[in-house]
């Protein structure tokens, strides 16, 4: 494991191993030229917030059977700055790319055909992100597709003919673990697909007016539509399609296909009261004819499974504690292995402690996982004997990931050097590089490294943070400094491309991101350091987190320090500046000001039991949270304000930052709320995402000036 002491942030170009195909070799050289030499003066190429707009992302990589071909989903804003998701096939041999899907303008998790010869994906509703699937409507193509609905399109090889094989109804539901595990899979003989659809609930659907009955009632923009995901399966040949669990009470989740095809696994919480008790469990379905089996009985939520090659056990993710919320995870989740029949599980990633967030079977002894460690997203390989995980990438950031035989593994990788990109690996060689979907952009632009940094806080604890120095640094010269404070808060930030520090560093300004006490990627009992201490000791961590840089750092000018930070983050950004005065700005995003109101207007309900063992209402909880709200000390308040919010939020409501900015306008401090429509818990559409970059940068420059 890499330690605080020891992490590497490495500089280019050693940075990944010398790619073998001859355009990724003239692509390197490309940019060796661009950042190799910084002996003679050279034209600064900053960032700027505009850039957003021409970043590409890649997601999805799935491997096909044979190893030899890589889907994955590449994400690009269109002239009108609308985003558009594209699929496309790239050659394990030599590169070459093929774009597989149409006139979509959004298609997502691409899953090739047991025996290679055809690969499905999900084309979302309009206005709908990817979700889940339904039975209805089967055989209407992708273009005729009525409003609300989703579809599974099937392309086939090599002719490329392609069909819609089933449409689906979403949830709008908020739910933690709908997004761990899959949407749909196919059957081991590629004649069927299972996957997951929508129907009404108990509930009604809400109307005019709105009736609401349940403890669990809103979604994150606004109020449940009260449906329940369930488990259905198509036949290819004739696209019919049939339910195999329907009980209203439920979600049923995260599915996945026996290698014997005779039955499917998923998740579910089946406690009396699912809307107050979270407490998922592994089940079984029976195709032939819709029977269920419960497989863990665990009172800590089990998730996400994954059936071994040979069909013998069933993996999947599990909590540390029975603490859960449907907002955020104070629980780390580890791998578990339990026999397919049922019984006690086994921890096999457990001594990493560490958060894992995605898995997959390598062979039927070990299985790949991602884990977050010290800033970065690692991958590792676990074993479910007692042997020592071992890592294969530690460094950077490993997103989503696929395997196939021959000891194959694609993945989505991202460094300090650049946003994502897929990667091969192949057994013990080192990595090679498919895909440089931002080359245009980092070819006209001078990137900045992050570097780490290692203090103790105000009780000895060790925690870590990440420098961005500004571009070009001049000896001699002063530069001031942004604190960027990441949400959760059990998130963690690294030496990962970020764009916004990359714009700040351009105009001169140098940037510390720092993991405080409660962040992930540190062990289950730092992750615990927020519980019942809200605006507590991880604000204090901050706080020694600035003063340890600003000391060790001489070119930092420490009069001339701001601060930022978006949902949790923006928390902390609004009391921060109640407990220090000499911010010389302050920008929180989505932010809650009043713990109070925020325990009863949130959507997950609950998030206060979580994060603070129980309701406002219950002991001396509520003075507890009002001593720690930014709003009962706003007349401490010295910092001017710019406040960002969404419309819609219904996870940091609204009136959080409205209340605040009313007060500190009560106690004149100089205070602007910038409300963007159709947006919830934070910025999604691009023009509000540069704006809002604008905006910071014209009310930091405002209070930090001209670089000294």
């Amino acid at each position: 494991m890499t330690s605080p002491r020891t992490l590497r942030v490495a500089q280019w170009p050693t940075w990944r191993p010398l790619p073998s195909h001859p355009r990724a070799r003239l692509f390197l050289a490309a940019i060796l030229l661009t950042f190799g030499s910084r002996s003679a003066p050279a034209q600064l190429r900053k960032f700027v917030p505009e850039d957003h707009y021409r970043i590409h992302s890649v997601g999805s990589p799935e491997l096909s059977p044979d190893g030899g071909t890589i889907a994955f989903t590449e994400t690009v804003l269109d002239a009108e700055h609308r985003s558009r998701t594209q699929l496309w096939l790239v050659s394990a041999a030599d590169g070459a790319r093929t774009l597989l899907s149409g006139d979509e303008t959004a298609v997502s998790s691409p899953r090739w055909a047991p025996d290679g010869k055809s690969i499905a994906f999900i084309v979302p509703a309009r206005g709908v992100g990817s979700g889940a699937s339904s039975g209805a409507s089967a055989g209407v193509s992708s273009s005729a597709v009525a409003e609300g609905a989703s579809s599974i399109v099937v392309v086939r090889m090599p002719q490329l003919t392609r069909e819609t094989v089933a449409t689906f109804q979403s949830a709008n539901e908020v739910l933690g673990y709908a997004g761990t595990g899959e949407q749909f899979a196919w059957a081991p003989d590629g004649l069927s697909i299972a996957y997951l659809s929508a129907d009404q609930g108990a509930e009604p659907p809400p109307g005019d007016p709105q009736v609401i009955t349940r403890y669990h009632y809103k979604t994150v923009t606004g109020v449940s539509d009260n449906r329940r995901w369930h488990i259905y399966i198509v036949a290819l040949a004739d696209r019919k399609s049939r339910a195999l669990t329907s009980d209203p009470r439920y979600h049923d989740l995260n599915l996945a296909f026996s290698p014997k095809g005779d039955e499917v696994a998923f998740a579910s919480n089946r406690t009396a009261d699912p809307d107050k008790q979270i407490d998922l469990n592994i089940y079984a379905v029976r195709v032939s004819d819709g029977s269920t089996r419960q497989i863990t009985r665990s009172p800590i939520s089990e998730y996400a499974p994954r059936w071994s090659h040979d069909g013998s056990r069933i993996a999947y993710l599990q909590e540390t504690s029975t603490k859960s919320s449907r907002e955020t995870r104070m629980n780390d989740s580890h791998v578990w292995v339990v026999n397919a029949t049922g019984g006690t599980g086994r921890n096999i990633s457990g001594v990493l402690d560490r958060r894992t967030s995605t898995f997959a079977w390598d062979d039927d002894d070990s299985l790949l996982l991602t884990v977050a460690d010290h800033g970065n997203s690692a991958l590792y390989r676990a074993f479910t004997d007692a042997r020592k995980p071992e890592a294969l990438v530690s460094d950077g950031s490993v997103g989503a990931f696929t395997t196939a035989r021959g000891g194959r593994i694609a993945y989505v990788y991202a460094d300090a050097r650049a946003p994502g990109d897929v990667y091969l690996k192949v057994a013990r060689a080192a990595p090679l590089r498919l895909t440089f979907v931002n080359q245009e952009l980092l070819a006209d632009r001078d990137v900045v490294v992050p570097s780490a940094y290692t203090f103790k806080s105000i009780d000895g604890l060790p925690v870590q943070g990440f420098l961005t120095p500004p571009l070009g640094r001049q000896p001699g010269r002063k530069y001031p400094l942004i604190v960027q404070i990441h949400g959760g808060p059990h998130g963690q930030q690294g030496p990962a491309f970020n764009l916004k520090s990359q714009v700040y560093a351009g105009v001169g300004w140098a940037t510390v991101m720092i993991n405080y006490r409660g962040s992930s990627g540190y062990g289950q009992k730092f992750a615990e350091g927020t519980f019942r201490d809200w605006n507590g000791l991880e604000g204090k961590d901050v706080l020694a987190g600035i003063d340890s840089i600003l000391a060790r750092t001489p070119w930092l000018d420490a009069k001339r320090v701001s601060i930022e930070g978006g949902s949790y983050g923006g928390q902390l950004t609004n009391w921060l500046i109640t407990q220090r005065q000499s911010f010389r700005s302050a920008i929180p995003a989505s932010g809650i000001s009043n713990l109070v109101t925020e325990a009863y207007m949130i959507f997950a309900a609950d998030y206060p039991v979580q994060e603070y063992g129980g309701f406002p209402w219950e002991r001396d909880y509520a003075q507890q949270m009002w001593n720690r709200s930014a709003l009962n000390h706003v007349r401490k308040v010295k910092t001017p304000v710019m406040f960002i919010h969404g419309l819609l939020d219904q996870d940091v409501p609204l009136a959080e930052a409205q209340m605040f900015y009313l007060a500190l306008k009560q106690v004149g401090v100089e205070t602007v709320l910038v409300q963007y429509p159709r947006e919830g818990h934070g910025l999604r559409e691009a023009g509000h995402i540069v704006d809002a970059m604008q905006r910071s940068l014209a009310w930091h420059g405002r209070f930090l000036g001209a670089v000294q």
